[in-house]
Parts: structure tokens; sequence; C-alpha cells
């Protein structure tokens, strides 16, 4: 077994990390074929999952944040087969490829990235 990393190393390493992660300037990948082709592969891959989860939930796009925990959410999804997804918080970049919009509710914008929530709250929790 191996030792546990030093705490203090850990975290002067993880705090580097992070600023340089920050220090990153954006990036506007739809001119990089290859990125453009992963982008489409993932977003057909999230909308035929989507459907998969519209089988067994009704799922609701909101504006407000539904859950103050995923304890919550599972609670809704088995008491009344409904999952609301919080379409809100730090917009994406226009031109990042999950910013593009899908369609729209009266309650909420529906873009790639709201499917991907939907997806990740539903079927990978």
């Amino acid at each position: 077994m191996r030792n546990a990393p030093d705490s203090t190393a850990f975290a002067s390493l993880l705090a580097e990390l992070a600023d340089a992660y920050q220090a990153m300037p954006a990036c506007d990948t739809r001119n990089l074929p290859i990125t453009r082709v992963c982008y489409d592969a993932f977003t057909r891959e999230l909308l035929a999952q989507f459907e998969v989860l519209q089988a067994f939930v009704s799922v609701e796009f909101t504006r407000e944040n539904p859950y103050a925990d995923s304890r919550a959410m599972f609670a809704d999804i088995d008491t009344h087969r409904r999952l609301r997804v919080f379409t809100e918080g730090e917009p994406l970049p226009d031109y990042h490829p999950f910013a593009l919009d899908l369609w729209s509710t009266p309650d909420a914008r529906i873009n790639v990235n709201s499917i991907f929530r939907a997806v990740h709250d539903g079927l990978a929790h």
C-alpha cells in the first residue's frame, strides 16, 4: 500500500494547478475540426440518453434551483417520477458548443448544457 501524500504538499500542488488553469486564456474551439466532431457526437449521444431518461421520468427545466441536495432530487423522482433541472448558474461562453440553444420553454432556455445536466442528474447519480 502506498503512503498517503503529504497533505500540505498535495494542497499546495492543487492550488498551483487551479491557479494555472484559471490563468489559461479562453479557447474558441469552433474552428478546430476534431473538437467540433467530438462535441457533435457527444451532443447526439446526450440527446439519445435524454430520450431514454424521459421514458422513466418527466423532465422539467427551471431557472430556479429546484433541490436543496441530491436526496431531495431522488425523493422527487421516487414520489412524482419528475426530475427538475436547473438551467441557470454561471453561463458558458457563447462560443462553447454546449451553449447552443436547442429550444425554450416559458420557464427556461434549454441548451446542450441543460440536457447534459438532466442526463447527469437522472442517469449518472
